[in-house]
């Protein structure tokens, strides 16, 4: 049948040490809490792989300390027993996740699992990508830039390379993060389509 793994370990050389929410970046005996999902297998070796990032907690602010793990990138179409003859078919898809490098107006703090977890980070872009069909996973797929927007790996031509923008309206009541617009933009043809999204204050 499919096989599903969660989470994985904290050693520094494996590919899914970032795949689990713990109560402190280095600490051997950390708490655990959350485990989430970094491999798919089906009966046919069909292989989907879904990687994370760890933010760096803050050293101070009321954000100080606090865990957080995000969705950085999906890649799929990988078989173990498919080798491919041809450049053109040796590749794999990925979905990478970009993050604004800011704090988000409405950042959370919680302390359910016992120890603090924060949610701070605004989703600022999905990028759809033709990767290099490679069993090194953590070279070839492309990661968010902490420092900026750039990938690292080896783009193989697409003759569709999507890109999702989202624009976000953070004057909202009560401090809140409102999705605003979304802008589809295919990078070899360069056409953008953008959906608005209105919100309407209501009354009590």
């Amino acid at each position: 049948g499919t096989k599903y793994t969660y989470g994985g370990t904290v050693h520094p050389n494996n590919n899914f040490r970032n795949s689990v929410l713990r109560s402190h970046k280095t600490n051997p005996d950390a708490k655990f809490a959350k485990w989430y999902l970094s491999e798919v297998k089906d009966k046919n070796n069909n292989i989907v792989k879904y990687m994370y990032i760890e933010k760096e907690p803050p050293s101070t602010g009321v954000l100080k300390d606090g865990m957080e793990v995000y969705l950085s990138s999906i890649n799929y179409n990988k078989n173990t027993d498919h080798t491919p003859s041809a450049i053109e078919n040796n590749r794999s898809y990925t979905i990478s996740f970009l993050y604004r490098n800011t704090v988000r107006g409405d950042a959370q703090t919680n302390y359910r699992y016992g120890f603090k977890e924060n949610n701070s980070m605004l989703l600022d872009k999905i990028h759809v990508s033709c990767m290099e069909f490679t069993d090194d996973f953590v070279n070839h797929i492309p990661h968010p830039d902490p420092q900026g927007s750039g990938y690292n790996g080896t783009i193989l031509p697409c003759e569709n390379e999507i890109e999702y923008h989202f624009t976000y309206n953070t004057q909202a009541a009560f401090a809140k993060t409102l999705l605003t617009k979304i802008t589809t933009k295919n990078i070899k043809i360069d056409i953008s389509i953008s959906i608005s999204q209105r919100y309407k204050r209501g009354t009590i």
